[in-house]
């Protein structure tokens, strides 16, 4: 199945299962290969690629995608970071410069290029969120991310917090929520990639 089908076919939200698969058929066993190749196992590559899988989801649904590489350019840049990230996070290894990228050399002359592209595009969306979050409260901006990213609980954030209790702790974060999601309503895209980035960064 072509790119253009699977983007067609994920935009629509019909038939997801048939774009999945061919995902699944076209990308995973590099993504597995290299995966296992840097100090994974079998399930870390399943985990890894669903997750891509989700993302890159994400990415096409949004109003403003645009196909910046080849969608298995794209699933490999998005594993191989989400792979990094949890090697850095167990310190499973040191040096995490010298994880090879022979993959992306053995599939295609331009595939640096693409992943470059996409890399990119990633950085300059993380930067988007930066410039939302520092439009927050100060305190919303610090218990969002001590919260979702610092992953630090509600007995954890009570102290800093100058509340008295982890309802009315509970209650600011929903408060901060609803105001950056005020703050995406204009952006819709920005809006599915901070939300789902919230969720995955809770979940790990």
């Amino acid at each position: 199945m072509q790119d253009k089908e699977i983007i067609k076919i994920i935009q629509s939200g019909k038939n997801m299962r048939k774009a999945v698969l061919a995902l699944y058929k076209s990308s995973y066993p590099a993504i597995r290969k290299w995966i296992c190749y840097n100090n994974g196992i079998e399930e870390d590559a399943e985990d890894i690629f669903q997750d891509a899988v989700l993302i890159l989801i994400d990415m096409i649904q949004a109003k403003t995608f645009k196909q910046a590489a080849t969608l298995n350019t794209i699933l490999y840049a998005i594993s191989r970071n989400r792979w990094l990230q949890t090697l850095k996070k167990n310190s499973r290894i040191k040096n995490y410069e010298a994880i090879g990228d022979h993959m992306i050399a053995n599939q295609s002359p331009k595939i640096e290029e693409e992943l470059d592209r996409v890399l990119t595009f990633n950085i300059d969306r993380k930067k988007e969120v930066q410039k939302i979050f520092d439009q927050l409260p100060s305190g919303c901006k610090e218990l969002l991310t001590d919260y979702y990213f610092h992953q630090l609980k509600y007995d954890e954030l009570l102290g800093s917090s100058g509340l008295s209790s982890e309802q009315s702790l509970k209650n600011k974060k929903s408060k901060c929520l609803k105001h950056l999601k005020d703050l995406l309503n204009e952006n819709p895209a920005l809006k599915a990639y901070i939300h789902h980035q919230l969720s995955r960064a809770k979940e790990e």
